[in-house]
């Protein structure tokens, strides 16, 4: 090793370790974030089921007491 580079051997190390944690946090956030995308589209595909069923229910009704 040069004696140049001596000095930023240290940094290195702490560059590593700080690209480590950046990559662990973008897995953990990127896991967070897929959770929260599945209940939004859990939640709008219930809701969409539901306003279906309702008119359904309103046509079989206006239907039934034509």
């Amino acid at each position: 090793m040069h004696e140049a580079d001596a000095g930023n051997e240290g940094f290195d190390d702490v560059d590593l370790l700080q690209r480590r944690d950046d990559q662990e946090l973008q897995v953990e956030l990127g896991e967070q974030s897929q959770a929260v995308l599945r209940r939004l589209v859990r939640a709008a595909l219930e809701t969409e089921l539901v306003e279906m069923i309702c008119r359904t229910c309103r046509n079989l009704a206006s239907e039934y007491w034509a």
